[in-house]
């Protein structure tokens, strides 16, 4: 693999890393602000799938990483 793939790679992985902690980070807030209001289904909904796009995001940076150590 050319260097400037191992650059792109190495750019990349801190970028999504942010993006899923402010991801998690806004699920968190979204899930207190419906339990607060009761709003017991809009909370299991908004954990649900901001777990789910978390989870997909760290399985993307984890190949990342697993294909760099493969070089």
């Amino acid at each position: 693999m050319r260097t400037s793939h191992w650059l792109l790679f190495l750019i990349a992985i801190p970028f999504i890393l942010l993006f899923a902690f402010s991801l998690f980070n806004a699920m968190v807030r979204d899930v207190f602000n419906y339990v607060s209001h009761l709003d017991l289904g809009m909370a299991y909904t908004s954990c649900c799938g901001g777990l789910f796009t978390v989870w997909f995001l760290l399985l993307a940076v984890w190949l990342m990483i697993n294909r760099l150590r493969h070089l």
